[in-house]
């Protein structure tokens, strides 16, 4: 009995490195991609965008605030999102030191802030493509709402009204209108809404059910391939929370419900770890430096 279980053991492990591995290549394989988008293609909406930001600089969104305190919005980080969607610029310090020629694979790397995966320029520079930032806002807010509406009717009908009405006010809590506007803090919401939306679509699928560890080590390494240190944990939470308000209403007992959290929180937290390290090795043997 102790074979067959180190058995299955070692086929999970397996699995979850075969996943890691494969993820990664996918990874690097989309930066390269969008970095062999010529400069010349994008760089006047680039370089609109960044002065867009420039010249509309404000701590504080006036419908937000109360007295001194509001929500901010970080202009700066935007900016330098924009500004590494520039192959040059991206590139330029490694260069100045080196002497180096720019490439896709070592613009990809971002060398003056290598430590990220910097995957939001996966979708960021091909957009780039279709309009400056006030265009790329507008779209991101499409996107956004409808995978909200989206993910609010299926709470609705996989749970209850009461909890997509919950959904709804936490959002609005958390100051919610100005993420789209965002281009920072877009990311985590696209991966948590998505995966949201995953989870309470395919959850009566058996082989979902199966794979709901390598569901969340994928949303984890998703999560740390395009976010800048935002609010990561949330593409955690709010997928985790629907997933246990699932199995209560099944009515699973109590104790097998905060096993299935610890497993999923586990691979989610795999998945972040494993990822984020993956990037320093790949930023280290393109760069020729760690």
């Amino acid at each position: 009995m102790h074979k067959g279980l180190s058995q299955a053991l070692l086929r999970q492990l397996g699995v979850f490195a075969c996943l890691a591995v494969l993820l990664t290549a996918l990874f690097l394989g989309s930066m390269l991609a969008v970095y062999a988008i010529p400069q010349r293609w994008i760089q006047s909406n680039a370089e609109k965008s960044i002065k867009l930001i420039d010249d509309n600089k404000v701590g504080l969104w006036p419908w937000f605030s109360i007295g001194k305190t509001g929500v901010t919005m970080d202009y700066k980080t935007d900016q330098r999102m924009f500004e590494y969607a520039l192959r040059e610029k991206g590139d330029a310090l490694l260069r100045e030191e080196e002497g180096a020629k720019s490439s896709a694979l070592r613009a990809a790397q971002v060398p003056d802030y290598a430590r990220y995966w910097h995957g939001y320029q996966v979708y960021l520079r091909p957009l780039l493509l279709l309009g400056d930032l006030a265009a790329l806002r507008g779209w991101n807010i499409l996107a956004q709402y409808a995978m909200i509406m989206l993910l609010a009717s299926l709470i609705a009908k996989r749970l209850h009204t009461l909890f997509a009405l919950c959904f709804g006010a936490a959002l609005a809590a958390a100051g919610y209108l100005v993420v789209p506007l965002s281009f920072q803090f877009s990311s985590v919401f696209l991966v948590m809404l998505a995966a949201s939306n995953l989870l309470l679509l395919f959850y009566g699928k058996p082989f979902f059910r199966r794979w709901l560890p390598q569901f969340f080590f994928s949303v984890g390494a998703v999560t740390v391939f395009l976010d800048l240190l935002t609010a990561p944990v949330i593409t955690l939470g709010i997928p985790l929370t629907l997933l246990l308000l699932l199995k209560m209403k099944e009515g699973e007992p109590p104790g097998k419900t905060l096993w299935c959290a610890a497993k999923q929180s586990a691979a989610w937290g795999a998945g972040y770890a494993f990822l984020w390290f993956a990037k320093w090795c790949v930023a280290s043997a393109v760069l020729k430096r760690n």
